[in-house]
């Protein structure tokens, strides 16, 4: 846990976060907060996008 995102995560626990809401919170890039949470072993993609929005669009929404 060396990183602005996996901190980021680690202090707001059980709540699901959006690549451009965690980009804009820790003032990175979009294409390199997706690049950490698809590579962390300790942030979680959420898999049932029923829980959130309309389904009409595909969120890509993680968690720790």
């Amino acid at each position: 846990m060396n990183n602005k995102v996996e901190k980021f995560f680690e202090n707001n626990k059980s709540v699901c976060y959006s690549i451009r809401s965690v980009a804009k919170k820790t003032g990175m890039k979009k294409r390199t907060v997706h690049a950490i949470c698809a590579n962390s072993e300790s942030i979680k993609k959420l898999q049932n996008n029923e829980l959130v929005g309309c389904g009409r669009q595909n969120l890509n929404l993680f968690f720790s």
